[in-house]
This record gives structure tokens, sequence and C-alpha cells, in this order.
């Protein structure tokens, strides 16, 4: 029997995930921002069962998320603060998305992919995450706040570790929302950038960008990162997109990378580094996401070396950051 001072305990508490999930999509932290509110006064709001959301209110409660007083009120702890979408550091993206059936349930399926080595979210839905993000809007919706969410946490670090040098046109390949081009286009004024990703993606760096007071510096490319890339960059960024796929795959959108790079161009790829201490725990688990959600990995910075000469590419320089990842600087060879 685990008792609650068990290391073990710590690791094997999979329920408070679903449980803190769930608050996050009624946007009960958003209302406890004012001060307590009861069980009953949230679920009229949010259209909950009132007693099954207050069961969930007070596990959080024992659990430090939430605190609840002697008129059975909750109130948001510092813990809980996070969980606010309006927050520095809020990791409700997060939440939001790792309650999502879709990524709940590929985990369930972890043994399925031990077992045989097939992607358990293929296995679960008959295509790859990609495809399924690109015909459902709202799985689409979450999981680009997570993925944005990430990269506010990690730009400030990656721009700062990242020269510019003389660099004049930011190629940025699988984009995302742009919160990483809008970051970088902030720092250097003189820069312009492309940023490229599938149709469905793309479409939503555009308000990023229109925040970030860029726009009038970018050009939106809706494409294929295994085909026809830009060709006139001189800096190409890959944030956390060959983490996604297997060897060849990953090879194979360097090599369309190194077609389009100029011989004076620079490609920086940015990744979590399994061979960096203050970076394995986390690359670790990110990299059993990987396993179950797209089949793809996480590498030390020899394996990324590897593959960035098998394209083209001179070995890469390695610099770490103060945010979660690494750079790896390289050039065509």
């Amino acid at each position: 029997m685990l008792t609650p001072d068990d290391p073990l305990a710590r690791l094997l508490r999979y329920q408070t995930t679903p449980l803190i999930a769930v608050v996050v999509s009624l946007g009960i932290p958003e209302r406890l921002a004012a001060g307590p509110l009861s069980a009953e006064a949230l679920a009229t709001a949010t259209g909950a069962h009132a007693p099954s959301l207050a069961r969930v209110l007070r596990a959080l409660a024992a659990h430090g998320v939430l605190h609840e007083d002697h008129a059975q009120r909750f109130a948001l702890t510092e813990v809980g603060q996070r969980l606010r979408p309006d927050v520095a550091g809020s990791v409700a993206p997060f939440a939001a998305s790792y309650g999502e059936p879709w990524w709940w349930n590929a985990w369930g399926a972890l043994a399925h992919t031990v077992r045989t080595g097939e992607t358990a979210f293929d296995h679960l839905n008959g295509c790859g995450l990609f495809e399924f993000l690109a015909r459902d809007p709202a799985a689409r919706e979450r999981f680009h706040g997570n993925m944005t969410a990430t990269t506010i946490a990690d730009a400030a670090a990656v721009v700062a570790a990242l020269d510019a040098g003389h660099a004049t046109h930011l190629v940025d390949v699988g984009a995302g929302h742009g919160t990483l081009t809008a970051a970088l286009l902030t720092a250097h004024p003189r820069l312009h950038a492309t940023l490229v990703d599938r149709p469905e993606t793309i479409a939503g760096a555009h308000e990023t960008l229109m925040t970030a007071g860029v726009i009038d510096r970018c050009t939106l490319v809706a494409g294929d990162l295994f085909g026809t890339l830009p060709a006139h960059g001189d800096l190409y960024v890959l944030k956390d997109v060959l983490h996604d796929w297997d060897d060849t795959a990953a090879t194979a959108i360097l090599g369309s990378c190194r077609r389009a790079i100029p011989a004076h161009g620079r490609l920086v790829v940015v990744e979590r580094l399994l061979d960096r201490a203050d970076q394995a725990a986390t690359a670790a688990l990110v990299d059993i996401t990987m396993l179950v959600m797209t089949g793809g990995q996480e590498r030390t910075a020899a394996a990324y070396g590897a593959l960035l000469t098998a394209a083209g590419f001179a070995r890469p320089r390695v610099t770490d950051t103060t945010g979660t990842a690494s750079l790896l600087d390289t050039q065509p060879a």
C-alpha cells in the first residue's frame, strides 16, 4: 500500500491530470480570480453538475491547487493561480490539451506501442496526429494553445542565445502561430521573415504577428515541410519540429531546408537534448509523448548532428539556453 509520503505515490498520482483539465476546460480558474465561490455557484455559472463538481474541487483542494474555507467556498492557491490563462507562466494551455480524449487516450495505449512499436495515436485514430488536427478545428486549437505556451516559455531564452548576426531574412519552418518569429523580429528590427506551416496552422499566425506589431515584415506561406521551401532566406529556424518525426522523416525535412538555403545561409535547430543534464528529465518524458503521439523522438546532440550531416549540413555548434532547449547552429557543408 502506498502512503502519501512514498516517492512512488507522487509518480503514480495520475488522477490529478484530468481533475485539473476539467476545471480549466470549464473556465473555473478565471471565475475564481475575483475571490472564493461555492461549488453550487461555479456549477451554475459553468453549466456543470454541482455535486460532481464539488467532489472534483474538494480533491484539488486536498492537493493544494485550491483552498476550501469554512463556508465550503473554493479559492485559488498560489499554485492554482497558474491555471488562469491571463497570468504570466500560465499552464492552462498544457492542462487543457492534456485532458483532451485524443491526447489522454493515446497515453492509455502506451502498452500497445511498447508491444508493437506502432504509434498509439495512429492505432487509435486511424491516422497521424497532424492529419487528425487538420480536420478537427477544436483539437487543433487546443494543440496550438499548448505549442504557443511552450514557445512563449522558451522565446526569451532562444532570442538571447541566437546570434542573428547579419541576417536580414528569417525563414521559420514549421512556424506554428508565429510566436518565435514575433519575438525575433521584435528583438531585431532589421529582420524580415517568411513563416511556413500547414495551411490550417499558418492562418493562426496572423493575429500573433499583428499583435506584436511585426506583421508588415512578414510573409505567411502555406506549405509542406517535406516539399519546396522558400529559398530567399539567410537564417532558417526549426523549433520543436524535428522531434515530431522519426529519423527518416526528420532527414527529409532537413533535406528540404538544405535545398532551399543559400550557400551563405544558416540553419538553427531548437530542440531539447537528452544529453543535457538540465534538460534530460523533461526531454525523457517529452520523448514518451512523441512515442505515443507522433512516432517521433527526442535526441542527443550527437544524434541531431548525425541527421544534419546526413542532410548535407556541417556538424552543428551547440549552444545551451537558459530555457528548456538548446540551439544547434549549422551551415551548408
